[in-house]
């Protein structure tokens, strides 16, 4: 007993901090902005968590190097408080049983629990604690807590988080107010529950997706298949509702399946980690891994609706049925996928907790970039139908991860569904299992034989098409304004595992298989996709398909972003937008050309990468070199041409995770803005996420991901030079990034050079050239290039109070107004907003009630003052007395998708106050 008690007194003055920086995360400031000085920050031991856009950097600190305060360029140095979960501050009630939280190493107490179900709270740890640890953390919270509350019970998921039990009665904020101050806390939050969100999708996904293609036949070719690229040598990692060992996809050839424990010789599984709930067969969870690489045990029947990647292994985390992965996701969850050698992560599943920066968000960045051949995919949800607008779930939304959304399967394989029963599986999700049973009785009548659906199929109704989208995916874009979902694949009638069969190795047509929908779904095919290109690039098959045609390597999560960004495909079809009528729910919307908040930047085929007449160029972050403050910019050339076909030229890069208060910057989860820029063979310039041709005020510094697409020319040159440019805007740490060129390229012609991109690219659409290689622009235009709109204001005086007098103006979406302030107004400005969609009768986003426009206020040219929108604010007020003459406010839109009206009452209060003066003078009288 004592001799216990010494040893956890030794590990608690291990633990306690020697520094007072020591355990705690750091907020640095510098004297300027240079990418050397986080770098030399890190090379003395901290380690890089975040930078918001204050320019604050986030360090945590394990053991403080005194060295660190004598640089000359550390200006400040704070400790930065855990992140609170508002629902703790605001003492929201969130009772739990206990067995739904799946822990393990439980410490305290050992005697029976009092209550059925519990208040509680997480904290959420830097760096992971091993058991003696974590025993003597355990006793530092006891320290504190008990003097305030009984504490029922503690245990943890994982080696990073600490799960706190209360009595229902406690008050979370009082308990996350004495244990702010603990060290190594990262966050003290209470996870939250989260929602869940393959005959033609194989054949889909290995296809060239082509815009106007409407249907695609489960016989059509597999060219990745076809090569022997079925994702051998490829670990994907999945978390979701527990898998059905039985099932034929599952089985092992030989012996039972062993849990939790590493797997060497097991024909699908790595590892099958059960830590946090046990075995939970599900149905969910079983679909998921069956559409990413399930396969028969015995070859034959069900061969058909194997997995897109069957080659593959999987390491499966069981989150149990109530659907609660790890508080910790960057220890517990990606953490030991890594460590397990899973170059991918799929997760079918998400939030819509709120629109800032939440934590899960940030461990989905932090993960993508610690493990950066690790490519994470989320699903980005179902909610486009209910909410439009903003509805991409978390953390699908982080900019580091892969968002997917679902488009439809296809006109075939709906009549195949729904016409003919031709696959033996009915929709599982949609059709009771009483119409399952009858469908063959009763096929000649509409209601059981699902005429409606399928009479529309053969009539080639274009919601059905494989080119449209489904109505319940998601829509972007993010609250910062970047595009979301990134990629949409088919996520509509999915035939994969079905749980509950008997386990017989042979698989049944009629009783193994289900059809399902859902981004879910999608975010499983799109999985089974990236395991395929990974194994095409390791094995070097991106010269002409053949194994070591060109040099191999595991590409980063920025190549396969990028890669997929040079591929994807526009869709010709339509997308069902939701409205606010009560009487029609939808209305199918022509889809607009990529990127959009819809598609993405397209739907991928994979096939495009074995397209006749085309080639492939991949510049991985080892190849494309490192930007710093130093050596902010690259410059490439290759030869090719647009004559035929268009041209592809794609960016990607991971990104520092932003600072958890990031939430109401216009940027702020993107920190490092690098751009690209192409200039063609005639001299005509062009930039990344903008259509046709481009000047500087085109430019995109939102998204972590680019593409510049030259579209087919048949008078380009059959042969010419391109020129890419790489520039960083901003930069608060070294980028490493990627690069994909694909169209008709030559592969051997890539070569660095010594170009330099001009200060204004494009010109200066209205206005001509002036002195420091500026614009002057014409009457009524600003920006950089002189393509922007300048409306110039008027003043009001009102017995010495002068205000500003402006007409109301619309702001399109993603649209730019800069107003130039008269000098001699004196009043404050109040801008009232007000959003209309673009989409007759449309949602114009049931999450975020706010206008989306941000205020830039420069005076004489230089920036002096950014407000950002918030979610609800529909008013912005610009306090005029703080700056001096040469006013100009930039309304930036950062909607994707609605029209914004703009008024300014400062002038209309003034006057409305006036006439109501002298009519209660006139009363008077």
């Amino acid at each position: 007993m004592w001799g216990r008690r010494i040893l956890l007194l030794a590990i608690m003055v291990a633990l306690v901090a020697c520094h007072d920086y020591d355990g705690r995360l750091l907020r640095v400031t510098f004297t300027s902005t240079h990418t050397d000085y986080p770098e030399a920050l890190k090379n003395a031991g901290l380690k890089l968590y975040g930078i918001n856009s204050s320019r604050h950097y986030f360090f945590y600190c394990e053991t403080f190097n005194e060295t660190i305060q004598a640089l000359s360029f550390v200006n400040t140095i704070d400790i930065e408080p855990p992140v609170i979960g508002d629902d703790i501050l605001a003492d929201e009630p969130a009772h739990r049983e206990l067995h739904t939280f799946g822990l393990s190493g439980d410490t305290y107490p050992e005697d029976a629990l009092s209550y059925p179900a519990f208040e509680y709270v997480v904290l959420v740890l830097h760096n992971t604690l091993d058991r003696e640890g974590f025993d003597a953390f355990v006793s530092m919270v006891l320290d504190r807590l008990l003097p305030i509350t009984s504490v029922e019970h503690i245990g943890r998921q994982g080696p990073g988080d600490v799960f706190i039990l209360l009595p229902p009665s406690a008050r979370p904020s009082h308990v996350a107010g004495v244990l702010a101050d603990l060290p190594f806390v990262r966050a003290i939050i209470r996870p939250p529950k989260y929602e869940l969100h393959n005959a033609y999708a194989s054949a889909n996904i290995q296809s060239t997706a082509e815009p106007d293609n409407t249907t695609v036949s489960m016989h059509d070719a597999r060219l990745f298949s076809d090569l022997g690229v079925n994702g051998t040598d490829i670990i994907i990692g999945l978390g979701d509702t527990g898998i059905d060992m039985n099932h034929c996809f599952f089985q092992n050839y030989t012996g039972p399946m062993q849990y939790g424990k590493t797997l060497d010789n097991h024909r699908k599984f790595v590892m099958y980690d059960d830590r946090l709930h046990g075995h939970t067969p599900g149905v969910h969870g079983t679909h998921v891994a069956g559409t990413i690489l399930g396969s028969p045990v015995v070859q034959g029947a069900g061969s058909m609706y194997q997995g897109m990647a069957p080659g593959a292994k999987l390491f499966f985390i069981d989150l149990g049925t109530n659907m609660y992965p790890p508080a910790n996701l960057k220890t517990s969850y990606f953490g030991n996928g890594a460590v397990a050698g899973a170059t991918v992560f799929s997760s079918s599943w998400g939030v819509y907790e709120d629109y800032n920066y939440p934590t899960n968000s940030w461990d989905a960045d932090w993960s993508a970039k610690e493990n950066r051949h690790m490519t994470i995919v989320f699903s980005a949800g179902n909610a486009g139908d209910v909410n439009g607008p903003w509805s991409v779930a978390a953390p699908g939304g982080a900019k580091n991860v892969i968002a997917v959304g679902a488009a439809q399967s296809g006109l075939r394989a709906t009549e195949d569904e729904y016409c003919t029963n031709r696959t033996r599986v009915l929709e599982g999700d949609l059709i009771p299992q009483w119409a399952y049973d009858a469908y063959h009785w009763f096929s000649f009548l509409p209601t059981f034989g699902f005429q409606t659906t399928c009479n529309a199929a053969k009539n080639k109704d274009p919601f059905f098409a494989a080119n449209s989208m489904t109505s319940y995916s998601s829509l972007g874009p993010t609250f910062d304004g970047r595009i979301k979902p990134d990629f949409v694949v088919p996520g509509n009638m999915i035939v994969s595992a079905k749980a509950g069969r008997r386990g017989e190795a042979t698989c049944n047509l009629a009783k193994d298989f289900m059809a399902k929908e859902g981004t879910s779904q999608a975010t499983a095919v799109l999985a089974g996709q990236v395991a395929l290109f990974q194994q095409f690039v390791k094995e070097g098959r991106y010269g002409n398909g053949a194994k070591g045609s060109a040099p191999g390597f595991l590409p980063t999560s920025a190549l396969v972003r990028s890669a997929f960004i040079a591929i994807a495909q526009d869709m010709d079809g339509v997308h069902p937008f939701p409205l606010k009528s009560k009487h029609k729910t939808s209305s199918n919307v022509p889809i607009a050309p990529g990127p959009n908040c819809v598609t993405g930047w397209g739907r991928v085929g994979l096939g495009n990468l074995l397209k006749e007449g085309h080639s492939v160029i991949l510049q991985d972050e080892k190849n494309a070199y490192m930007l710093t403050t130093s050596k902010d910019h690259y410059s490439f050339t290759f030869t090719g041409s647009h004559a035929n076909h268009d041209l592809s030229i794609a960016l990607a890069w991971i990104d520092v995770p932003a600072g958890h208060d990031q939430g109401n910057a216009p940027h702020g989860f993107s920190l490092n803005k690098l751009v690209l820029w192409v200039q063609g063979p005639n001299g005509a310039w062009y930039t990344g996420n903008h259509a046709g041709t481009a000047t500087l005020d085109d430019e995109d510094d939102r998204n972590t991901q680019a593409r510049v697409r030259i579209p087919a020319d048949p008078t380009a040159p059959a042969s010419a030079t391109y020129t890419v440019y790489v520039k960083a805007r901003e930069l608060y740490e070294a980028s490493p990034f990627a690069l994909t060129v694909w169209g008709q390229v030559d592969r051997g012609s890539w070569a660095p050079s010594p170009a330099i991109l001009p200060a204004r690219p494009g010109g200066c659409k209205h206005g001509q050239p002036a002195e420091l290689d500026t614009c002057k622009c014409e009457a009524g235009f600003a920006g950089h290039s002189c393509s922007q709109v300048l409306i110039t204001g008027e003043s009001k005086d009102n017995e010495g109070k002068v205000s500003l007098v402006v007409d109301s103006f619309t702001l399109s979406p993603w649209e730019t107004y800069h107003i130039l302030v008269p000098d001699n107004v004196t009043e404050d400005i109040t801008f009232k907003m007000k959003r209309t969609s673009t989409i007759p009768r449309g949602l114009t986003g049931a999450l975020i009630a706010g206008a989306q426009v941000d205020f830039d206020v420069t005076v004489n040219g230089r920036e002096r003052e950014r407000l950002n929108a918030t979610a609800t604010s529909t008013s912005q007020k610009v306090e005029l007395a703080a700056w001096e003459d040469g006013v100009v406010i930039a309304l930036m839109s950062r909607d994707g998708w609605n029209n914004v009206t703009v008024s300014v009452n400062s002038s209309l209060r003034v006057g409305l106050s006036s006439v109501l003066l002298a009519l209660l003078m006139l009363l008077l009288i």
